[in-house]
């Protein structure tokens, strides 16, 4: 990891505390414009804050929003704007929600049972995900287009199935899947004159972020992901596949983004997904990791210098073929000495491979030079 520094944490700061500051200016315009006293509205939202159940909802609520910025953030890193995170955490909400609470789970110890139903979201999404990524590579679909008419897909799916008959019950005027018994719900943290109790699946929302700063500065896998979002030209010439990178970037956002509705279904009161399970949380997500796109300008040159630029790799070719048809040439009369004892018969037919060899090297050099440094120069020029 990096380590942190005065200059980072001030920097990291800017953005949010910036965008409060401003934010607040245009409310107060905003309030003085419709003859409202800002600070009246800034009191009353202070003391609201001051009521331990304000609080812990605030809390509560952090946890799926910043699951939908994870799942964003790791799109943008991969240049894949994923629109689509509304649609795939509902749908695996909805479809989780009906395994946790289906009659067949009821004797399954309540560990695994939570697993299932965590695994299950995951899976979920990022197969919803998975489509907009597959639309992208086979057929050059954009993924803002894809995604945002997967939600449109996935609302008509979740109305379909949450129905009397398919996946849903009806409960007086509220209609939603099967609730799920206690066995299959994560504990709750009671807070002392609060109503709301504090979810502790805030703690996984935590472990996602932390694992994926892991991700991108300790592995392979995230050094991959960085270098095809900076230049996807140059990490083709270092041999790696931009395709390959980009189902596995959208897929794994997709698996984030299915867990987005967790906290609220297996730590909610509703112990169920229904018409009234709160939306929402992707949308304000992307504004959430767009305030925290920050890309550090010394970690980009640093990638950068790490990958040849194609023409470098081409210029390095050139070089070795160039070598190669010189030490050929240079070890011919050599080879010759030490087949002496060769039968004389012989002798030219090794002769004839040895220049052929020698003529085609030179052969491919010449048409590289005279091909390649012509496509580099047009593609500096561009």
């Amino acid at each position: 990891m990096k380590a942190l520094s005065g200059r980072r944490v001030l920097l990291g700061a800017a953005g949010p505390v910036g965008a409060l500051i401003f934010s607040a200016i245009v409310s107060a315009i905003i309030l003085v414009l419709t003859r409202h006293n800002p600070f009246e509205a800034f009191g009353a939202m202070g003391q609201a804050f001051s009521r331990p159940r304000v609080l812990v909802g605030t809390v509560n609520q952090v946890s799926s929003y910043y699951l939908a910025a994870v799942a964003v953030a790791i799109g943008f890193k991969m240049n894949l704007l994923n629109i689509g995170v509304d649609g795939q955490y509902r749908l695996a909400a909805m479809l989780s929600a009906a395994l946790a609470g289906a009659s067949f789970m009821q004797g399954i110890p309540s560990v695994v049972r939570i697993l299932m139903t965590i695994v299950a979201a995951m899976l979920i999404g990022a197969a919803w995900a998975g489509i907009a990524v597959w639309l992208k590579i086979s057929r050059g679909v954009s993924e803002v287009i894809s995604t945002i008419m997967l939600n449109a897909i996935a609302t008509a799916v979740i109305a379909y199935l949450l129905s009397p008959g398919r996946l849903a019950v009806q409960q007086g005027n509220n209609l939603g899947t099967r609730p799920i018994t206690d066995g299959g719900m994560v504990p709750t943290i009671p807070i002392p004159k609060s109503i709301t109790p504090l979810y502790t699946l805030l703690l996984l929302a935590l472990l996602v972020g932390v694992l994926y700063a892991f991700l991108l500065s300790r592995t392979v896998f995230g050094f991959k992901i960085k270098a095809t979002g900076l230049n996807p030209a140059a990490a083709v010439a270092s041999g790696i596949s931009v395709k390959r990178m980009a189902v596995a970037g959208m897929l794994l956002s997709g698996a984030v983004a299915g867990l987005v509705g967790m906290p609220e279904l297996l730590n909610g009161p509703s112990h169920q997904y229904s018409i009234n399970f709160p939306s929402g949380f992707a949308f304000t997500g992307i504004a959430i990791a767009l305030l925290g796109r920050k890309v550090d300008r010394l970690e980009r040159d640093r990638i950068a210098r790490r990958l040849p630029h194609p023409t470098d790799r081409r210029r390095t070719v050139l070089q070795l073929t160039e070598d190669g048809r010189a030490a050929v040439d240079a070890l011919g009369p050599w080879f010759v000495a030490a087949f002496d004892d060769i039968e004389p018969a012989a002798m030219p037919t090794v002769t004839a491979a040895l220049s052929t060899i020698a003529e085609n090297l030179r052969v491919q050099t010449q048409d590289m030079a005279a091909r390649r440094p012509a496509k580099a120069s047009g593609a500096d020029g561009r």
